[in-house]
């Protein structure tokens, strides 16, 4: 049953996306479903530890919640100190945990994932153990196009009026996956292949978290799924190779529209990719490089008026485009 939550106005509903990134390497996305500043849904995608730092555990409150945490892939800049954000804001250990099929502590054994260990044995243990079940292995078959595996329920409380906020996956693509998972070694890109790609869908907008995202699987996307966009995190830190995305996307006429990216390196992300995404949205942020410990994008969307919202940015987050 989809859980169901009595509002009194959406003129105060918002959807909160807060891009977070490291100077070199490193990303995490907080989702938040807001009414007014009361959090209704909470969902964290990935994390990064360096030197010990973690912006969420040292700067936001102790009653955080999760709700879902959704780790798109193993590589490192995307999974360490997964265990110790969810330990901080999850003890009870009742969030669901969304992750790619397959994954095994051999494979990342054999593919010297040994950083990201870590991470997967805690959510394994912890999760799906006894009479927990909250560990969902994701992977798409042939003409599914997206599957729809998180929904709540918003209700005005005068009119009845409903609205559905859905999390549906679109990647991995599951013939993919067994072909990477065959392999006793896997290169970069191939571990790429394995990351979840999903989008969030409210009020008949929707808005992209890519992962990963690398070529192989984009022509297993559903360009009917890439409509009536209002934001994108870019996927593969702005890197050349999913730059075809960009075609598949239809953006929302008229109404302001964003791209996000985080750094990785000193390549990406490229300007080329920057450039096009600029051609197609509004504005383009990135988390940037610089002197601070991290940057950090804040975007607030009002759920009911389409031309209403609102950025922050702290740290190295910079406005790249225009």
């Amino acid at each position: 049953m989809t859980p169901s939550i009595k509002v009194d106005s959406f003129d105060d509903i918002h959807l909160r996306i807060i891009t977070l990134g490291y100077p070199e390497e490193g990303e995490s996305i907080m989702i938040s479903l807001m009414d007014k500043e009361r959090i209704l849904y909470n969902a964290f995608t990935d994390n990064f530890d360096v030197d010990g730092f973690q912006y969420w555990v040292d700067k936001l409150p102790e009653d955080t919640r999760i709700d879902d945490f959704i780790w798109t892939h193993p590589d490192e800049d995307h999974s360490l100190g997964i265990e110790k954000l969810l330990q901080r804001f999850d003890p009870d250990c009742k969030a669901n945990i969304y992750i790619p099929t397959s994954l095994t502590e051999q494979l990342l054994k054999d593919n010297n994932k040994h950083k990201s260990l870590p991470a997967y044995k805690y959510l394994k243990n912890n999760y799906n153990i006894n009479r927990k079940y909250q560990w969902n292995e994701i992977s798409l078959c042939e003409g599914e196009g997206i599957r729809y595996l998180s929904k709540l329920k918003l209700t005005d409380r005068t009119t009845d009026y409903t609205i559905t906020f859905k999390i549906g996956f679109m990647l991995p693509y599951g013939s993919v996956v067994n072909r990477r998972v065959d392999k006793t070694k896997m290169n970069s890109g191939e571990m790429n292949d394995l990351s979840l790609f999903f989008i969030i869908e409210l009020n008949k907008v929707r808005y992209i978290f890519s992962g990963d995202l690398a070529k192989t699987n984009i022509k297993f996307l559903d360009d009917d799924y890439l409509s009536a966009c209002r934001f994108i995190k870019i996927p593969h830190h702005g890197s050349l190779d999913p730059k075809k995305l960009v075609e598949k996307i239809e953006w929302l006429p008229s109404i302001p529209t964003h791209a996000v990216t985080t750094v990785f390196g000193k390549t990406h992300p490229y300007d080329e990719v920057l450039n096009l995404y600029a051609n197609k949205c509004h504005e383009v942020f990135c988390t940037g490089r610089g002197v601070h410990s991290y940057g950090m994008v804040k975007l607030d969307y009002s759920v009911k008026d389409l031309s209403k919202y609102t950025f922050a940015l702290e740290g190295n987050a910079v406005k790249v485009r225009p």
